[in-house]
């Protein structure tokens, strides 16, 4: 087994970084990208002025709930588990998005 030297750990937890930072940003931005697709013609989705709002908060509310959820799942089953668990609800929630048929789905 070839040895893993300082250099490829660093490697390792540089991309691992930058990947968590893409991650944030695919997230934060997605609103931005998905409400001109649900306004096409082909759509879909008939979309409301306030169902556009809720749509595009719904991401911050999100990441509020989940910063607060987070930091009590840390303390008490530890950072591991909160990765997990986080991560879970995460794949979770983008299979339902993209699976979604209707507003209220999303």
């Amino acid at each position: 087994m070839p040895k893993i030297t300082p250099y490829m750990k660093q490697c390792f937890v540089t991309t691992a970084i930058g990947f968590n930072i893409i991650g944030h940003g695919a997230a934060s931005g997605f609103p931005a990208i998905l409400l001109p697709q649900l306004h096409k013609p082909d759509s879909g989705f008939k979309l409301t002025r306030s169902q556009d709002s809720w749509l595009a908060s719904t991401v911050g509310l999100t990441l509020l709930l989940g910063s607060f959820s987070a930091a009590s799942v840390m303390g008490t089953k530890g950072r591991k588990a909160a990765h997990y668990t986080i991560s879970v609800l995460g794949i979770i929630g983008w299979v339902i998005t993209i699976l979604a048929t209707s507003f209220w789905v999303i």
